[in-house]
């Protein structure tokens, strides 16, 4: 029996919706250095490598295990969200938009188009494991695989705050996946929010990741990924529900 979740309706009809919406929002806030039009500034420069600003910590009390639980219930483990991307992976440099659809960490898939609204790629993760469900000439399978694991990794948030250890300014927690993927995932803030979480992939291989200026959902509005071992750059602003 086919156990993958249903394809959305309409893929590049709701892409191209979150396109308007998303240069709405750009428009509105064009003063703001928001993470994805720096990176987009950075890609037409030709910058040769991605730089990524360090985390820094206010100077407060680290949020305690109670805070971070809080935390954590209220981070969202289905979503359904459109979103602009500014991406530097393995030698191709674009900005696109797409559309996220995660029923939990078995359940996550991903349509990505241009600014035009023409489509990328559409990839699945199920129980089964990594799928292309569609891809264009426009994008590597090994990128378009890159982009959907790596974000479906870093939008993957424990559920318990048991065996977090308060460091000077902020706390951590650290876990292990069956796949043997190490994480250290750093909270922090009188919210005790999940800020950033370092991602061991291998002996050589760590993805980092950033989560910027949460919503009322629950959410980040902005992530960035990184590997340095790849020096491949991944950044995601959220617009707003599919």
């Amino acid at each position: 029996m086919n156990n993958l979740p249903q394809q959305p309706q309409a893929p590049l009809a709701r892409i191209r919706h979150a396109l308007h919406t998303a240069r709405v929002k750009r428009s509105a806030t064009s003063a703001l250095p928001t993470a994805a039009c720096l990176t987009a500034a950075l890609l037409l420069a030709g910058c040769a490598h991605p730089h990524v600003p360090r985390v820094r910590f206010a100077r407060e009390m680290p949020p305690s295990r109670p805070l971070v639980q809080r935390a954590l219930n209220t981070f969202p483990r289905r979503l359904n969200q459109s979103f602009f991307a500014a991406v530097d992976v393995l030698g191709k440099r674009f900005t696109a938009l797409g559309r996220l659809h995660s029923a939990g960490h078995n359940h996550f898939q991903l349509t990505v188009a241009t600014e035009m609204g023409q489509l990328l790629f559409e990839a699945r993760y199920s129980a089964h494991g990594f799928h292309l469900v569609r891809i264009t000439r426009r994008i590597s399978p090994s990128a378009a695989k890159w982009i959907c694991t790596n974000v479906r990794l870093a939008l993957r948030a424990p559920h318990s705050a048991r065996g977090l250890r308060m460091h000077r300014y902020f706390s951590v927690l650290h876990r292990r996946d069956a796949a043997g993927h190490a994480f250290t995932y750093t909270f922090a803030g009188r919210r005790g929010r999940l800020v950033k979480d370092r991602i061991g992939l291998s002996l050589f291989d760590t993805l980092h990741v950033q989560y910027r200026r949460y919503q009322k959902n629950g959410l980040p509005q902005e992530i960035v990924l990184y590997r340095p071992l790849e020096d491949t750059l991944l950044e995601i602003t959220f617009t707003g529900p599919a």
